[in-house]
């Protein structure tokens, strides 16, 4: 106790002693708060430096008063040291200027001069540093002296209160001061923001409406510590910004906000210099292309399948602590394989040895089920096809769908297997009632390991195949080589009757012109003298073979369809008129009454056609063609009754031609009679005179029918569109300038006069 009274009496004396001079020198002092409206500001810039003298603590308050007062020096609450001293003194009084008083601002802002309140820091040696030591100091104390030794102009927005507690053991060089004030402003909720050459303190909530400066960029900032709170826009590359916000926000300072703005793939920051530095740097940690360390290797199965393989590793890998993203497994169904991608390299090696087991003994598992979608086929024709192809005896190549459903389908040689999986009766049914097709069992094959059972579903158009997964990737190949879109034949046709004539000497001569270009016997048709002469066969366009004929009316083109017919599938046109026919007559008794019943039957007259193409690989067409022309020729009396006549010209044919070519089927020739009458109007209709004023001519017409034919084969669906686009050209008078036809291959397209 004694030794405390004796330290503080010292104290005491030397606080008084030190107030004693600074009285009598004057220089202590501070300037007082003038309210009139023309308030300077002193810059830091303006004060001298004291030789010796270094902030010790914040200034109490000013006194009002129209002249300066010496003013004590606290306690010390803040020490500079250097290397070798630590200056523990008070500083020595310092007389200013008046003109170098602090003045003060109106509006509850205060625009503090750091320099007008104490000396300035002088700037530390190399090696020299800060040790701040505060205990409860006032938050506007600490504010005014760090700013001080920042030689800083700043602003308060609105008055702060709180108490700071600092203790720095080592020292703090001054370029980590700057750091340390915006730290303790956070602490209180408060953020420092540059505006020019002012620092303005505002609250934190309220700092992102500032005008703050903006950064763009990933790199590191360099010289700009004294920005306080701003504004960082950073480009992301890999990682979506709404992701890398979750990432970075507990990283961020309570008073700083991120924004994602995924339009442009930008992280917005609004944060101080420190934590936008902290950010950055965790922005090139997660922001890295993933593939760059990712190791990958594929891992095709021979028997066993992939999707399942696939699970089996994970699960093995997870039970031994493997986090999923560590390492994980793609099955690819379609080629059976499985996609391993990790970041270690070393798990590789355990993979290995595990797919390579799992391959061998998933092999050799039961029959699975499995479902194939047909593409472009038919799912009974499928079927069929791959019965023929497995199974050694033909005698058990296709099964009835009632036999199926009712006994179990039987081995080619031998008692039915009956499979593990499912029984095949109940399948067999099940299946029969939901598709309708035909049901084949398929073994023996020695290509194959086990029995197959194929059903094709005919209304989903599916085949149902249950196999081992070896035996199925035989079957799967096979179809997927011959379940492709079929080669189509583009079939036009021109059906014409030539009307022969005194000027046509004995119909068409067709003679054969040897001296063709290609050799291939180009049709040379002429007709009388007044004919003109053409080739079928050079023209692109059919009908421009006939528009001389045309032109003169001795040519009437029935009809000019286009057909596009799949390969070995008919391809018919019907352009004809319905004329009903009398087939029968039953007479019988009703209620004393005779009743006389007839059956009628329609007869189609017009053109009828019908072709089926069969395209071999060289590029040859086959066309099996059936040629109807024929037309109602009046009545005739049979038995007293009037029947209907017709006259008709039919043709059927099987040739070959080229891709292109035109070939032509001719020489069916047909007379009729034509009857006129000629004579003066109203006068050559009286009875018994009118022959003096007209006459009557009778002609006989003798007409020629010929057919040009020209097959175009269609590869892909390209040559479909170009079809389909020179025909929308021809008939472009037809459809609307806004409307554009359909060019989508597959159906038939045929065009009648």
């Amino acid at each position: 106790m004694g030794m405390k009274r004796m330290r503080c009496g010292r104290r005491l004396v030397f606080c008084m002693l030190l107030g004693l001079m600074l009285t009598c020198s004057g220089c202590a002092t501070l300037g007082t708060r003038i309210p009139d409206k023309t308030a300077e500001t002193v810059h830091p810039e303006q004060v001298a430096e004291s030789d010796a003298v270094q902030p010790e603590a914040a200034l109490p308050a000013e006194k009002k008063s129209a002249a300066p007062e010496p003013l004590p020096v606290p306690p010390k609450q803040v020490r500079t040291t250097d290397a070798a001293v630590t200056v523990d003194t008070p500083p020595k009084p310092v007389s200013r200027p008046d003109k170098w008083r602090r003045k003060a601002v109106t509006e509850n802002r205060e625009l503090y001069d750091p320099s007008a309140g104490m000396p300035r820091a002088k700037a530390a040696a190399k090696g020299d540093g800060l040790v701040l030591n505060f205990d409860q100091a006032d938050l506007h104390d600490v504010v005014r002296t760090i700013a001080d030794m920042l030689g800083i102009n700043y602003l308060i927005d609105k008055p702060i209160s709180g108490r700071v507690t600092i203790q720095t053991a080592e020292k703090i060089p001054p370029s980590e001061l700057f750091g340390v004030f915006v730290q303790i402003l956070e602490a209180n909720k408060l953020a420092l923001v540059r505006d020019g050459e002012l620092y303005r303190i505002v609250q934190a909530k309220s700092a992102t409406r500032m005008p703050l400066s903006a950064r763009l960029g990933r790199g590191t900032l360099k010289g700009e510590a004294k920005r306080g709170f701003m504004i960082q826009l950073i480009p992301l590359k890999y990682v979506s910004p709404q992701e890398m916000t979750k990432l970075i926000t507990p990283f961020a300072s309570e008073t700083g906000s991120l924004i994602a703005h995924e339009g442009s793939r930008t992280l917005v920051v609004v944060d101080t210099w420190h934590s936008i530095q902290k950010i950055l740097k965790l922005v090139s940690v997660f922001d890295v292309d993933v593939f760059q360390n990712l190791n990958y290797k594929f891992y095709p199965l021979a028997a066993a399948e992939a999707e399942e393989t696939a699970k089996i590793l994970a699960k093995i890998y997870a039970m031994e602590g493997v986090k999923t993203a560590a390492i994980q497994f793609i099955p690819i169904t379609r080629i059976n394989t499985i996609l391993v991608l990790g970041g270690n390299a070393d798990h590789f090696r355990l993979v290995d040895t595990l797919v390579k087991e799992l391959d061998q003994n998933l092999g050799r598992t039961e029959p699975r089920i499995y479902v194939y979608s047909v593409k472009n086929g038919e799912a009974s024709e499928l079927s069929d096809l791959l019965t023929n192809v497995f199974t050694k005896n033909s005698k058990a190549e296709k099964k009835t769908s009632k036999r199926a459903a009712a006994d179990p389908p039987k081995k080619a040689g031998g008692d039915a297997a009956k499979p593990k999986l499912f029984p095949k009766e109940k399948k067999a049914r099940k299946t029969q009632q939901v598709g309708g097709g035909n049901i084949s069992s398929i073994s023996g094959a020695s290509t194959l390991k086990g029995e197959i059972r194929i059903t094709p579903d005919t209304i989903r158009n599916v085949l149902i195949v249950e196999a081992t997964p070896s035996d199925y990737k035989i079957v799967e190949r096979i179809l997927n080589r011959i379940d492709v879109m079929p080669r189509q034949v583009l079939i036009e046709v021109i059906i014409a009757d030539i009307r022969l004539d005194d000027a046509s000497n004995l119909g068409v001569e067709w003679e054969y012109d040897s001296e063709s270009k290609d050799g291939d016997g180009i049709i040379t048709a002429k007709v009388g003298e007044a004919g003109v002469t053409y080739k079928i066969g050079i023209s692109d366009n059919l009908d421009a073979d006939l528009s001389a004929f045309a032109q003169n009316k001795q040519v009437n083109i029935l009809s000019s369809p286009k057909l596009l017919a799949s390969d070995n599938k008919e391809a018919k046109i019907n352009v004809s008129t319905e004329i009903p026919v009398a087939s029968s007559e039953y007479r019988y008794d009703k209620d004393n009454s005779d009743v006389l019943e007839t059956n009628i039957q329609y007869r189609d007259t017009g053109v009828i056609l019908s072709v089926t193409p069969h395209i071999n690989e060289r590029g040859m067409v086959s066309m099996d063609i059936s040629q109807e022309v024929s037309d109602s020729a009046g009545s005739v009396m049979v038995a007293g009754k009037s029947y209907p006549s017709f006259s008709s010209r039919n043709v059927s044919t099987t040739l070959t031609v080229k891709d292109g070519q035109t070939i032509v089927i001719g020489g069916m020739m047909s007379d009729s009679d034509e009857v006129s009458d000629l004579g003066v109007p109203f006068l050559s209709r009286i009875p018994f005179f009118g022959f003096f004023f007209g006459k009557n001519s009778r002609t006989t017409a003798k007409t020629e029918l010929i057919i040009l034919i020209r097959p175009k084969v269609i590869v892909n669906l390209d040559d479909v569109d170009d079809v389909t686009r020179e025909f929308s050209d021809r008939v472009g008078t037809v459809f609307p300038k806004s409307v554009t036809p359909l060019s989508t291959g597959g159906a038939s397209t045929a065009e009648t006069p």
